[in-house]
């Protein structure tokens, strides 16, 4: 939740240099300061009784829902409920999920590199997991081991945009809590994606109401022609925000991939030069 909890220390983790606090306005800054006060108003009243919120975690929120408080506020009320019935940190602290390596077997997915502006890359080969989910391996999974793995898998995720706020400050650049997304739609089945939507639900359901606010571009390459079509429709009745983020491609998008990151930092395979194995995924 508390991105840079164990960081506060430093006296450099100011939120001035956030890249989204400086690119509000002074409406928006006021509304912030207005909500942070109603948020340590409901820590005297013992509100929050999982994880108490820090300003970051309040301004993610808060901007996740547009700057509208009421709506701000009840996500944070029932993500300390959902934090309760969880318990991160003791799944953190514990040895990992009993499946931990069968799930990172079906959804490969690797940390690329920084982009220009500092942010994480991490990239996923979707076709491939929208498959395996219901492959044989896949079954072998209850919705408990999904969830677990998952979280597990996330909390190494979010080390790495943690990582980002030491090197852009080493490198006195804007810091940002966002990461950059690839998802590489290669080889998905139609039938087998079908049968994977469950899943993918119950995994998004996790994420979009208790970790706002980390997605920045996404990148969806590869995708093939149908679903293209289709996704220039839907992007109509997206919300502008949300829009802006996504860039879908057919084909391998490699100048615009160039775009964001060094060529040392795109993988061989989409057509950089970095070396590092992307492991593929593995079901049957």
């Amino acid at each position: 939740m508390n991105l840079y909890a164990g960081q506060q220390e430093d006296e450099d983790v100011k939120l001035n240099r956030f890249q989204c606090y400086q690119d509000m306005t002074d409406e928006q800054r006021q509304t912030f300061e207005t909500f942070k006060k109603d948020v340590l108003a409901a820590e005297q009243q013992q509100k929050w009784t999982a994880i108490v919120p820090d300003e970051f975690t309040i301004l993610r929120f808060l901007q996740a829902d547009k700057y509208d408080t009421s709506k701000a506020m009840a996500r944070l009320e029932a993500n300390q409920i959902w934090l309760q019935e969880i318990n991160i940190p003791k799944l953190l602290t514990t040895n990992p999920p009993q499946h931990l390596q069968q799930y990172r077997k079906l959804r490969a997915r690797a940390f690329m590199g920084r982009s220009h502006d500092g942010m994480p890359i991490f990239v996923e080969r979707l076709g491939d997991f929208f498959n395996a989910i219901p492959s044989k391996e896949g079954n072998l999974l209850t919705r408990q081991d999904w969830m677990d793995c998952f979280l597990y898998d996330l909390a190494e995720l979010i080390a790495q945009i943690k990582e980002s706020y030491r090197i852009n400050l080493q490198n006195n650049q804007p810091i940002t809590w966002k990461a950059t997304w690839i998802m590489d739609t290669n080889n998905v089945g139609f039938y087998r994606a079908g049968k994977a939507i469950s899943t993918i639900q119950l995994l998004d359901k996790l994420t979009e109401p208790n970790f706002p606010e980390l997605a920045g571009p996404v990148v969806i390459m590869r995708v093939p022609t149908i679903v293209n079509g289709i996704y220039k429709i839907c992007k109509a009745f997206l919300d502008p925000v949300v829009a802006a983020k996504i860039s879908v491609y057919g084909g391998l998008p490699k100048n615009e991939l160039l775009q964001r990151m060094d060529e040392s930092v795109l993988f061989e395979e989409f057509g950089g030069t970095n070396t590092k194995e992307f492991p593929k995924a593995e079901y049957s």
